[in-house]
């Protein structure tokens, strides 16, 4: 990322707004950052909970299929019923931040809005990061 081209590039002296401009940009670039950022811990989270899932899934599976739980101790039990709860918690992580999702992308628009609003040389490029490349 070579954000400090794409700030160079719409640095501009002469506009009015010039410093409102530059600190909405800044704000969009740390919102679509933080976006990026959550929607890949969020699937990083759904990954984990595919793992946990599975490695605490088989032995309850074990339990249940073969009748052992009088031979395991009630802590191990316990612990793999909490596994199985947590791999369902992370599981399910893309789907319970879809609200914040939401929120980041209205943020991003009204970031848009305001950058067209105060006429910014800036308003009508997406900040990505590239530097224009």
């Amino acid at each position: 990322m070579d954000v400090f081209k794409d700030f160079h590039k719409y640095n501009n002296p002469d506009h009015p707004n010039n410093n409102e401009c530059l600190r909405l940009r800044a704000a969009e670039l740390e919102t679509r950052t933080l976006k990026r950022l959550e929607r890949r811990n969020d699937w990083l989270g759904f990954g984990a909970g595919i793992l946990t899932l599975f490695m605490t899934g088989t032995p309850l599976e074990m339990v249940w299929q073969f009748g052992l739980g009088q031979k395991i101790s009630n802590q191990t039990l316990a612990f793999c019923c909490a596994g199985a709860a947590l791999g369902i918690f992370f599981l399910t992580s893309p789907w319970r931040h879809r609200g914040r999702v939401q929120k980041r992308n209205d943020t991003i628009a009204v970031i848009e809005k305001k950058l067209i609003e105060l006429d910014c040389p800036c308003s009508s490029e997406k900040l990505d990061g590239s530097g224009g490349r």
